[in-house]
């Protein structure tokens, strides 16, 4: 079974400087000496000069390691958002709490390595803060950066800026493919030496077959530290020609700490904490392959293991240990999707405030030149209780293209979505 091109959305929700002062209640000006002086958390992405992007949460946590220092006379405390508020209220909050803290703390730590990064050709190139070329990186003969999609359409990870040696020293995480298609995570330094080079290996055992790869990366995001932790890594591989994928957690130096095996395939990969808990999770979107049903999976870095567990036996991957997870759910296949298509897909992430958002693909046609999918919008808690359910444009468009037997009446659409159950639970929410 073979998903859905995937397109590359960013992981943070706050995408220029108007929406980052806007949150932090200053004015752009402000925001922008912030960062330049005390170190406000703000990412920059490759391509053209000026594109940045943040993510709330770390924000709040840097805001509040600054204390009272940052409140001009007369200006109100920048007002907190739901889900750092809501937990500040609980036990489980103020663990979490200690936890955003101590990750201000040390982002206040002199930066050193790269801030931003570019692919030119073969060459990796990394900038600092003065856009100044700090290192350029050229892979070996036969291999490549791995920054394009394959024959399936499948877009690759982009690198990952992390601080993997410490607070405040900024190494690069980037994938690398060879001409003979295998995959590898290298890891490179604040000053270009290689520190580390990460190939999977194990076999995915099912009841007819065994799977020995090659193993194709897929996903790729950093973990943010623990209090007197470092940061680590969480990746994902997948098989390069069938169903079983593998979610893996490495730590600062590229060891393998944990991981866990999927019968299906991972389209998105989002980091942030999770109710109950007073550490980042893991939350990935895809397929299910046995239940040919789009899927969320959450899990803790710290405790996944196992392979998950199949109806479908021929799907099992065997000679693993138990399934542990935080919480899995399935994504209901509409009409639509059931009439012209073999499976759903999970396809993207977004923190919406407190939420999160999920776009469940019931149906693409990729030559068409606007509306190329039929998606639903899965509003849901952290923790997956759902609490809305919104249709894109392509729904109707796509309905009102069938034909034949397959036409639908003309309220079919209305009926189908006040009638569409509720996404699966095969995992309940597990707390920690």
């Amino acid at each position: 079974m073979t998903p859905p091109p995937q397109t590359p959305s960013p992981r943070a929700s706050l995408t220029s400087w108007k929406q980052i002062a806007h949150h932090l209640s200053v004015s752009e000006r402000t925001a922008q000496k912030w960062e330049r002086e005390r170190g406000l958390p703000v990412h920059r992405l490759p391509g053209p000069r000026g594109r940045v992007y943040a993510v709330p949460v770390e924000l709040d946590a840097w805001l509040c390691g600054q204390g009272q220092e940052l409140r001009p006379s007369g200006r109100p405390v920048p007002r907190w958002p739901g889900p750092v508020w809501t937990l500040v209220t609980g036990l489980c909050a103020l663990a979490l709490f200690a936890v955003v803290v101590a990750g201000a703390v040390l982002r206040k730590v002199h930066q050193t390595g790269p801030v931003a990064w570019q692919i030119k050709g073969r060459d990796l190139i990394t900038t600092d803060a003065k856009e100044r070329v700090l290192w350029r990186y050229v892979p070996p003969d036969g291999w490549s950066i791995w920054n394009q999609p394959d024959s399936r359409g499948w877009q690759s990870p982009l690198p990952v800026i992390s601080e993997l040696p410490g607070p405040g020293i900024h190494s690069l995480v980037f994938g690398e493919v060879s001409s003979q298609h295998l995959h590898r995570l290298r890891c490179v330094g604040p000053d270009g030496r290689l520190l580390w080079t990460h190939v999977p290996e194990g076999v995915a055992r099912v009841p007819e077959q065994a799977y020995e790869g090659p193993w194709y990366l897929r996903q790729l995001a950093v973990i943010p530290a623990l209090p007197g932790e470092r940061q680590k890594i969480a990746v994902v591989w997948q098989h390069a020609t069938h169903f079983p994928s593998l979610v893996q957690v490495l730590d600062h130096r590229g060891r393998l700490e944990r991981q866990y095996w999927h019968s299906g395939h991972f389209l998105a990969l989002h980091v942030q904490p999770g109710p109950g808990f007073g550490r980042p999770l893991l939350y990935l979107a895809g397929i299910a392959n046995g239940y040919r049903q789009g899927l969320l999976l959450v899990l803790d870095p710290q405790r996944m293991t196992g392979a998950s567990r199949e109806e479908n036996t021929r799907l099992q991957i065997l000679d693993q240990d138990e399934p542990v997870e935080v919480a899995r759910i399935l994504f209901p296949r509409t009409r639509l999707n059931q009439a012209l298509a073999p499976f759903n897909s999970a396809v993207r992430i977004q923190q919406r405030n407190d939420d999160l958002a999920v776009e469940v693909e019931e149906l693409s046609d990729l030559s068409q030149p606007h509306l190329r999918a039929a998606t639903l919008f899965y509003l849901l808690t952290p923790d997956l209780r759902l609490k809305s359910l919104d249709i894109g444009d392509g729904v109707p468009y796509f309905y009102r293209r069938l034909d034949g037997p397959d036409r639908f009446s003309p309220d079919a659409l209305a009926q189908e979505i006040t009638s569409l159950p509720p996404p699966r639970v095969l995992t309940p929410w597990q707390g920690d």
